[in-house]
């Protein structure tokens, strides 16, 4: 009988195949792969940022709008909010043009930051506790590693390295047994 029960293993196996079909999760195993075999730990740094990004991005596409609030608050409140706001502006003075300036950045302000929320939203999915070493790779690293393709150090890389290791794995409900930073 323990010959014909089928592995765990299988059923991993068949999550990563309806996983890849949805997030083409082949391309990102394959990036982690190529960043693995390059000398320089801020080259492999700058490809698994990019592979979070991209991981992030797909997944939050497939979600329902319903899940992704466009606004902080209701269009309604902010309405009032910034007109309030923008009545307060007439006593400055502002050219037209400064007006119209000012303007459009007080109606972007209500506006979700889907930069950092597609993050979020995959690590509450998969479980993972946004710590302060999270939120810090996530807002200052990330930023970092994009704009200027530098680390400042190698617990940034292997904390970067491991999370999306953990995300894949939880994605496609691994049972694999591993040691994990995340597993607490």
């Amino acid at each position: 009988a323990k010959f014909f029960r089928p592995s765990s293993i299988l059923f991993e196996f068949d999550n990563y195949v309806r996983w890849n079909k949805l997030l083409n999760l082949n391309k990102f195993v394959s990036h982690l792969c190529a960043s693995q075999q390059l000398l320089y730990l801020e080259d492999r740094a700058f490809i698994l940022i990019l592979v979070f990004e991209g991981l992030c991005k797909k997944y939050i596409e497939l979600q329902k709008e319903a899940r992704v609030p466009e606004n902080i608050i209701s269009d309604e409140l902010f309405k009032r909010m910034s007109k309030d706001f923008l009545d307060l502006t007439i006593k400055y003075n502002l050219s037209d043009e400064q007006y119209q300036k000012f303007k459009g950045k007080i109606e972007s302000l209500n506006k979700n930051n889907l930069a950092t929320y597609k993050f979020r939203l995959i690590l509450d999915d998969t479980n993972i506790q946004e710590t302060s070493k999270i939120k810090k790779l996530i807002r200052n690293v990330r930023s970092t590693l994009v704009h200027e393709a530098r680390l400042k150090g190698h617990e940034d890389y292997q904390l970067l390295s491991e999370l999306i290791r953990e995300v894949i794995l939880r994605l496609i409900n691994s049972k694999v047994e591993r040691y994990s930073e995340f597993s607490d």
